[in-house]
């Protein structure tokens, strides 16, 4: 009886711990894509201080969560996000868009 009572105990952890990293994934996801929206339009309305604002809160954002976002995403997409973001201000700057 106490080995069926500590399977469900760690079935019930593992699926919310499953849930809540999808929930956290999502949940970055939809801010990072946001902030990339919010630069495209910036750079479709040559608004050029709009365009380095969103690219500031994006950097910002994702060095924040890239700490946090590494446990559940694989390391490979994760150094490929980065260097991408890492990237958008040499972009910009030099106005290749």
């Amino acid at each position: 009886m106490r080995r069926i009572v500590t399977t469900i105990i760690l079935f019930i952890i593992c699926v919310t711990v499953s849930t809540y990293t999808i929930y956290y994934v999502s949940d970055v996801y939809e801010q990072v894509e946001s902030l990339v929206s919010n630069a495209l339009d910036s750079i479709n309305d040559a608004d050029k201080s709009g365009l380095e604002r969103h690219i500031n809160s994006l950097t910002d954002l994702w060095n924040e969560q890239e700490d946090k976002i590494i446990h559940y995403v694989r390391h490979a997409q994760v150094d490929e996000i980065t260097k991408s973001v890492a990237r958008l201000r040499a972009l910009a700057a030099g106005e290749d868009y």
